[in-house]
This record gives structure tokens, C-alpha cells and sequence, in this order.
């Protein structure tokens, strides 16, 4: 009995978060209500405050999950290449479509990347998110350049956090991918921070 009560409450939990997941895509950051999730999820605002405190705490687990959702496609694309060349454009060119304006995922995290200049409630938060983003692409540039016989002109930390704000900016300013020339531009870049 506690397993599908807490199977439930699981499920519950996920289904407030999809529908946020959304509502921040579409609405941003003061247009989301918990209201409206829980309308969107088939819930009481009450079932919604019984698994998030607040709208703060509810958007603030969004942001976490897409900081997941997008370090494991990193870490994905960094997995999918034999060799180190090939896994630095599948990193390159995964961190450029993980900012896409078609997923909400990306939608979101440049929101969070936006609104962390001026929010210090966001800051907070998105420095944890992207912190997560970081570590991954760290050990997968690390990974890779170690495997290519590369020594880093700088800590392989600092390359990560580069790319990872490169890629933030180019969304920003551009408002999404738009071809390969920002993947091979992002390539190119990454490979200055290393001795050939």
C-alpha cells in the first residue's frame, strides 16, 4: 500500500512538473501561476502546494530538471562518438540544439540565463543548474581532450564554463540555432583552449 501511494505521489510530483515545465516556456517567469499549473495537471492548487511549497519552489525544481535533462544529453552526445574529435562536435553541437526555441527546455534555461543578471533569487538557483551543465561538459572536454593527447592552455573547468556561456550568449542574441556555422564556430573555439 505505502509503494502505490508513493508510486502516486511520484507520478503527481512529475505531472506538476511537465505542466510548469511548459507554463515557464510559454508564460515566463511572472506569468506562470500555480493556479495555472495546476488547472493545466488536473489538479487543486492545494495538491500543487502540497508537493511545492511556493511558485518559487516549484519553478526553482523546473529549473533544476531541465539543468538535468540538458547534462544528460551532453553527456549523451559526449558517449555517442569513438573519437575525441567527433565527441567535441557532438558536445558542440548538442549544447548549441539544447538551447532551441522548440524545446521548453531550452526556452527555459535561457529565461534563467536572462533573468539571473538582474534576479538574485534566480541567481542562486541557476548557479547550481549550471554548475550540473558545467561538470558534464568538464569531464566529457576533459575526457576527450585527454584521449586526443591535448594539453589545455587553461583548466578544463574554465573551457567548460566558455563553451557552456557561448553557447547561453549565441541563444540569447540570436534567439536560437540557426545552422552548423555556430556547431563548427563553437568547435573551432574549443579547440584554441587546448596545444595541438
Amino acid at each position: 500500500m505505502q509503494r502505490a501511494v508513493s508510486g502516486h505521489a511520484e507520478e503527481t510530483r512529475e505531472a506538476i512538473l511537465r505542466c510548469a515545465l511548459a507554463a515557464l516556456a510559454r508564460s515566463g517567469f511572472e506569468g506562470t501561476t500555480l493556479q495555472g499549473v495546476a488547472a493545466a495537471a488536473g489538479l487543486s492548487k492545494g495538491a500543487v502546494t502540497h508537493h511545492f511549497a511556493s511558485k518559487d519552489d516549484l519553478l526553482d525544481a523546473v529549473i533544476l530538471r531541465c539543468a538535468e535533462v540538458v547534462a544528460g544529453e551532453l553527456a549523451s552526445a559526449a558517449e555517442s562518438e569513438p573519437s575525441p574529435g567527433d565527441r567535441l562536435r557532438a558536445l558542440a553541437h548538442a549544447l548549441r540544439a539544447a538551447w532551441s526555441d522548440d524545446r521548453d527546455e531550452g526556452r527555459v534555461m535561457a529565461m534563467v540565463a536572462a533573468a539571473a543578471l538582474y534576479d538574485p533569487r534566480v541567481r542562486v538557483v541557476s548557479e547550481g543548474a549550471f554548475a550540473a551543465i558545467s561538470s558534464v561538459l568538464s569531464r566529457a572536454i576533459g575526457d576527450a581532450a585527454a584521449s586526443a593527447g591535448l594539453r589545455p592552455r587553461v583548466s578544463v573547468d574554465a573551457v567548460a564554463r566558455w563553451l557552456l556561456g557561448a553557447g547561453v550568449g549565441a541563444r540569447l542574441l540570436q534567439g536560437g540555432p540557426e545552422g552548423g556555422d555556430d556547431d563548427a564556430a563553437l568547435t573551432l573555439a574549443l579547440y584554441a583552449f587546448f596545444e595541438l
